[in-house]
């Protein structure tokens, strides 16, 4: 069987999957997005991958959802902007399956955990400009749990058939915490420190922030009875070196002036703390301070006026 998918959200991740899409099911992307001038750019220009992947592909880009157009929309949006995808994928899919791969945690409220399956990638990629992505990383997308996705193998099939390293596991909470734990510790100090990845490794100053973010978000996933695929704590240099050119999104929002995923990522970590009686106080403190530069930044205030 080869099913209809939709991907909710034309950015870095879904112009990625696009891409794999296409190329293994020969047909243009389609694409669910919130902008006429993206929809226009997407459906008359397609999708341009350049950096690691050099390619362009042919796709079809609509501001509203129609009643059964897909049977699998993968939502790759802001955390911030989940509900209101989810809720263009309802209708989209009828009762289809739904995918989810943005970062951060907290925006489950109204998901449908019998039918979602969430997304964790390790790509590096970069929104550039609509319709135009960079690939700086090539990595690999985990998907779970693996009881929704049965009857759904031709999904895997044709992400994998387009070049996606893709793979399926039973419970894929460890990985979306751990995920949660790296980009805790990477994104809110490359965007106060404007600098890229490297910075954890080249300062040891930065390097003790960072370990001590992803040991706390270990704490409260422990508390919760995760248990990650591997320790924060260590893989961060891995990842920081793998990913040391790249300006983290967090900080690419902030000098775009756009709000940042900030209270899904070390927003999240402290108030799970909060709640199950633990202190995360290096979380709550870098959540505060780049809220607090957000709040500068819309006000005209981050660029050195006095």
């Amino acid at each position: 069987m080869k099913g209809r998918v939709c991907i909710v959200g034309a950015g870095a991740m879904g112009g990625l999957l696009g891409y794999f899409l296409s190329v293994s099911i020969g047909e243009p992307a389609r694409f669910i997005v919130r902008r006429r001038s993206q929809a226009e750019r997407v459906s008359g220009e397609g999708v341009e991958l350049r950096g690691l992947i050099e390619a362009r592909y042919p796709a079809e880009a609509y501001l509203e959802p129609r009643p059964g157009m897909c049977d699998v929309a993968i939502i790759a949006v802001k955390a911030y902007d989940v509900g209101e995808a989810y809720r263009a994928a309802l209708k989209a899919t009828g009762g289809g399956l739904i995918v989810i791969v943005s970062n951060g945690m907290g925006y489950e409220a109204g998901v449908d955990r019998a039918r979602t399956v969430f997304g964790v990638s390790d790509y590096g990629a970069t929104r550039v400009a609509d319709g135009v992505v960079e690939v700086r990383g090539l990595g690999s997308l985990v998907l779970g749990p693996s009881r929704s996705l049965e009857g759904y193998e031709w999904l895997l099939d044709a992400l994998a058939g387009g070049g996606c390293d893709v793979r399926v596991v039973d419970d894929v909470e460890p990985y979306r915490w751990l995920k949660l734990a790296i980009n805790a510790s990477i994104n809110p100090l490359t965007a106060l420190l404007r600098s890229r990845n490297r910075v954890i490794l080249e300062s040891p100053h930065a390097k003790e922030i960072a370990e001590g973010l992803a040991r706390e978000a270990s704490t409260v996933a422990e508390a919760r009875g995760v248990v990650m695929p591997r320790d924060p704590a260590s893989y961060l240099e891995e990842v920081a070196r793998r990913t040391g050119d790249n300006y983290s999104s967090m900080l690419q929002d902030l000098l775009a002036g756009r709000r940042t995923e900030i209270d899904y990522i070390n927003g999240y970590v402290a108030r799970e703390a909060k709640r199950l009686g633990l202190e995360a106080p290096l979380n709550e403190t870098l959540y505060l301070l780049v809220k607090a530069l957000e709040e500068a930044m819309v006000r005209g205030l981050g660029q050195g006026n006095s």
